[in-house]
């Protein structure tokens, strides 16, 4: 997903960013839980990697090729693709369920 090559001369900034993805991802997944969202901590976790690629290099930093070991677009889409429709959906449906049941 990121491109660990572009931060040979640095690896302590990979180390750093890689710490950032633990805390990013563990922070999401406990604000989803407690709202009650559907989530996903592998998606969470492969959104914080490819993040760190982009915040360091910007698009470049992460390898987008499938054949190269990186991610594939349609793949990428589809479940981006599918998360959000099911978010969306059971937010819907508790917005829907909270108005008709006043407390």
């Amino acid at each position: 997903m990121t491109d660990v090559k572009k931060f040979e001369h640095d690896p302590y900034v990979l180390a750093l960013g890689m710490s950032f993805v633990n805390v990013g991802y563990g922070l999401w997944v406990l604000v989803a839980t407690v709202l009650n969202m559907p989530v996903s901590t592998t998606h969470a976790n492969v959104g914080a990697v490819m993040g760190i690629g982009i915040v360091a290099w910007c698009v470049d930093g992460v390898v987008w090729d499938d054949e190269k070991g990186g991610i594939f677009e349609k793949k990428l889409t589809l479940g981006l693709g599918l998360d959000m429709g099911l978010g969306l959906g059971q937010a819907k449906r508790e917005l829907k369920q909270s108005h008709s049941h006043p407390h």
